[in-house]
């Protein structure tokens, strides 16, 4: 079967499949627009109160999610920035950029704090522990790095890792991505590596764990989305019918859906069966980006048309 062909079936799968009484969200509540350059990475502070945006314009900006107005603008990173993450704690923020390094900011007034440099090229994932006491950065050098966050000193190498790469919520496991797309997981104890889990067949380019630690959730170039048992370790469910690479993946805070973004598209499914429940389409181009609000009911989604568009969660 020609590419052409799978793309036209899909399409009508995704497009032409929607039923009537399928949850669908609402129309846009808001659209936050300043940056200049495409949106890489987006998250929402604890509170939920604040969203921050990172950009290939080398910034990293900061919503009032309530008003849709910029609060703050952080400047100094010197490449794209592809990564962001607020601390537990909501007071500190860590990006990561195409200029080799990880920054630790005030959440507050926006002054940068540290600059983390060891990566001999790009940072493209930026990880709190949950404690706030340590960040793992993922490289494109083939290394995952972990930090105290108080000093800025170095604690870790993790060779043949690589971006992204995610704490568990007890902080006992780290999981990476790898040069040859398995999924790499980590005692953080005693730095041993404890399992590997392979599916994937082009790079994973999404981690994160759901709430609980139950569940992992990959994203990859191989246009999948996957969900991993961490009581069984092995793949529980396949997230098909993507027309793109699937960059970004985010849970709902109840952990029953999660939300997939690829081409221009975002995805929504029920975890435990794996069915696609809703699909839909924005003015944020290719989506490189999604993020639940904490208390669930709101979607942002980011992308290549630098804007960050919100939309409420029925």
């Amino acid at each position: 079967m020609g590419s052409g062909l799978l793309l036209v079936m899909l399409s009508l799968l995704i497009y032409g499949c929607t039923k009537p009484n399928e949850v669908q969200m609402t129309p846009a509540l808001l659209t936050l627009t300043g940056h200049t350059g495409d949106i890489q990475a987006i998250c929402y502070s604890p509170d939920g109160k604040t969203l921050a945006s990172a950009s290939a314009d080398k910034t990293v900006k900061l919503w009032d999610t309530a008003t849709g107005k910029e609060v703050l603008t952080l400047s100094g990173h010197t490449a794209v920035v592809a990564a962001v993450a607020f601390a537990p704690d909501g007071k500190t923020l860590a990006t990561g950029s195409w200029d080799r390094t990880a920054r630790l900011w005030d959440a507050a007034t926006g002054k940068e704090l540290r600059t983390l440099t060891g990566h001999s090229e790009g940072v493209l994932s930026v990880a709190y522990s949950h404690d706030g006491k340590r960040l793992v950065t993922g490289g494109t050098d083939n290394t995952v790095r972990i930090w105290d966050t108080a000093t800025g000193n170095e604690l870790k190498t993790l060779d043949d890792c690589q971006s992204p790469a995610a704490f568990s919520p007890d902080d006992k496991l780290l999981v990476c991505g790898s040069a040859v797309y398995d999924l790499k997981v980590w005692d953080t104890e005693k730095w041993t590596q404890t399992q590997v889990l392979s599916g994937h067949t082009e790079r994973i380019l999404a981690i994160i764990f759901a709430p609980g630690g139950k569940i992992i959730a990959t994203g990859s170039g191989d246009t999948n989305a996957k969900l991993w048992s961490t009581t069984q370790w092995m793949q529980v469910q396949n997230l098909p019918l993507h027309l793109g690479e699937v960059r970004s993946v985010a849970f709902t805070p109840d952990g029953r859906t999660i939300y997939t973004g690829a081409g221009d598209i975002v995805q929504r499914y029920n975890v435990d069966t794996g069915q696609l429940l809703s699909t839909t389409r924005g003015h944020f181009g290719t989506v490189y980006a999604v993020a639940v609000a904490p208390d669930g009911k709101t979607l942002a989604v980011a992308g290549s048309e630098k804007v960050v568009v919100e939309f409420a969660v029925k």
